[in-house]
């Protein structure tokens, strides 16, 4: 499949510069700044997706946690979105969102657009 339009979201200037250098002048892409946690990236993507109609939405960012797990600059495509931060405080601890019965802190990425990543991307 291929996407037309892409809307590619990074928190902060560095990532959209980074994605910026990698994917070029094509205009497929709409690259945008969401800021920095899960509120401010929900509203903004959501105001960014009024502005088109796009086929794909891509979260992208340095993904800095991965130190000694790969090389620098390198490609990291995730499978699965992972909310591990959603849940309340307890007296016996952290309870997930999962364990709370609100639905499911784990989301499944699309592997249709999996094997796309690194072509977009220049690699």
């Amino acid at each position: 499949m291929e996407y037309k339009k892409i809307l590619v979201m990074t928190a902060v200037d560095a990532e959209r510069d980074a994605v910026m250098a990698g994917i070029g002048e094509n205009p497929r892409f709409d690259v945008t700044l969401a800021g920095v946690g899960p509120a401010s990236a929900a509203a903004k993507t959501a105001v960014q997706l009024c502005y088109a109609d796009y086929d794909l939405v891509i979260s992208a960012g340095i993904g800095g946690g991965f130190k000694g797990k790969t090389d620098l600059a390198s490609i990291v495509v995730g499978t699965e979105i992972i909310a591990a931060d959603l849940g309340a405080d307890s007296p016996d601890g952290f309870v997930s969102i999962d364990e709370l019965g609100f639905g499911s802190g784990r989301i499944a990425v699309e592997k249709k657009s999996l094997g796309q990543v690194g072509y977009w991307f220049g690699r």
